[in-house]
């Protein structure tokens, strides 16, 4: 589908964008940071800091979204094997090549450097950790996971027909929209409670935080490919959610000046952390159903 292909164009400049522009925002890079920046908040680097946390609520979900839409064909035009066999092929390979060949390079020729722009001095302990993680291929890990996933799913349910009839194209109601998006603040705002956003696991595979959001976002891909939404959807409840995610955009900057900055907003048992979650769910979904019906015009 064409729209699928000018999401993916969207996505990937804010990908771009992102990653270029966080060695000069607020909490820089993993490896370097701009030093004229490290204490620097001006103009640039609030614009930047909305920036970051705007894009976040949405545009990797949106990348689930579309990986998962895909899947159920994929699925059912191959025997089980191939399909895993596919995955492993498209999907392992890379992340071995990465993990083992290409990031222990990296981290060796970064470890000799001692350049004051690194975000913080690379110990050789730090090194070694770092030499074997999957870094920005976390995405792809976590695509690989959620396919087995699916495959088993589908083998356990019976894989000899599709597991929800393709007739049945009834769009989400408001109303599960917005329980989605109520269920969605509850289980990210009791996941920060003891892991915030921003925190990884040892590898940098997971990060706990929005890891709930991927793994729906994948999951609303597959149930739109097999029922249909992306064609049934209307346009103008399109529009409505768009101009709803637009406005609690605008809200942001209001939020960090009530809560006196990012911190008490990414986790822990408060009222900021709820909001946040809140609002990043609003955002999320609202961004998803607004970007397709504006795209796909």
């Amino acid at each position: 589908m064409v729209f699928f292909d000018n999401l993916r164009i969207l996505l990937l400049v804010l990908v771009i964008a992102l990653y270029a522009s966080q060695p000069y925002g607020p909490g820089g890079w993993h490896y370097y940071l701009e030093q004229s920046n490290r204490l620097d908040f001006s103009i640039t680097f609030v614009i930047l800091g909305l920036f970051f946390a705007v894009s976040s609520t949405f545009f990797m979900g949106l990348f689930f979204l579309v990986s998962g839409f895909f899947v159920p064909k994929s699925f059912d035009n191959k025997a089980a094997h191939a399909f895993l066999k596919s995955r492993l092929i498209r999907l392992g390979i890379p992340l071995l090549i990465f993990v083992l060949g290409i990031m222990p390079l990296f981290m060796s020729f970064l470890c000799t450097l001692n350049l004051p722009e690194l975000e913080t001095p690379l110990s050789f302990s730090r090194c070694i950790k770092s030499t074997f993680e999957f870094h920005h291929l976390w995405f792809i890990a976590q695509l690989l996971l959620f396919n087995l996933l699916y495959m088993g799913w589908r083998v356990i349910n019976g894989r000899l027909k599709p597991s929800i009839d393709p007739q049945n194209t009834t769009v989400p109601s408001q109303k599960s929209i917005w329980g989605f998006i109520l269920i969605l603040t509850l289980v990210l705002f009791s996941i920060r409670i003891w892991s915030p956003a921003l925190q990884w696991d040892p590898v940098g595979v997971i990060e706990l935080a929005r890891f709930p959001q991927y793994l729906s976002f994948f999951g609303i891909g597959v149930l739109a490919s097999q029922r249909g939404w992306v064609q049934n959807f209307p346009s103008s409840e399109g529009r409505k959610y768009l101009g709803l995610s637009l406005v609690a955009i605008a809200l942001l900057p209001i939020l960090f000046a009530v809560s006196g900055g990012m911190d008490p907003l990414i986790g822990g048992f408060r009222w900021e952390a709820f909001v946040y979650a809140a609002w990043e769910s609003i955002v999320g979904i609202s961004m998803a159903i607004g970007l397709y019906r504006t795209i796909s015009r």
